[in-house]
């Protein structure tokens, strides 16, 4: 029977709650720029190192343009997963921070509103809770002094990387058959 009733949570919880949040997403954030930097890092490593390989003074030219299509096709398919992986990472994230906008907007707070209404059209966003919170002082220092946030953000640049590491590697692919044959 208790577990059908709500109460409403005391600010200690939605202090806590906040907190949480704050971990998770630092969490989740740090563990997708670790494993780029490895995945993508050892990647441009690996494609420097076959630029150089020149497949057609070898003994079995075909033998090596194999073995370097097979670690290419490997790479790929580890970036993709990546992506995919960084894509369902980039969803948790966006949900605990409308999360934390809930809490912000409840309790007053603004730790992330500002950096909201910044990186969001600031004019289309006025009727928001976050706008509702805010003094008047306050919109009217957004509105003039400050601009949007660039259009390109770190994971894009991050994802558009992703993107040339593989047509690296499709290269590298098209690269040894041809100096194969």
């Amino acid at each position: 029977m208790w577990l059908h009733s709500r109460s409403v949570p005391t600010p200690a919880d939605l202090r806590a709650e906040y907190q949480a949040a704050e971990q998770h997403i630092s969490m989740l954030s740090t563990s997708v720029w670790q494993s780029a930097a490895i995945i993508l890092g050892g990647s441009i490593a690996a494609l420097a190192l076959l630029l150089d390989v020149d497949i057609a003074s070898r003994s079995h030219p075909e033998r090596l343009a194999i073995a370097v299509t097979s670690l290419a096709a490997g790479a790929f398919v580890i970036i993709c997963l990546w992506q995919y992986n960084w894509c369902r990472h980039k969803v948790a994230i966006d949900n605990v921070w409308r999360r934390m906008r809930e809490i912000e907007c409840s309790r007053g707070m603004r730790r992330n509103i500002f950096m909201f209404l910044l990186a969001t059209s600031t004019r289309k966003a006025c009727d928001s809770c976050e706008w509702a919170i805010l003094s008047s002082e306050e919109r009217k220092r957004l509105f003039c002094q400050y601009k949007r946030l660039p259009p390109i953000t770190g994971h894009q640049i991050l994802a558009l990387t992703a993107l040339l590491v593989q047509l690296g590697w499709l290269a590298i692919i098209a690269s040894v058959w041809v100096q194969a044959y």
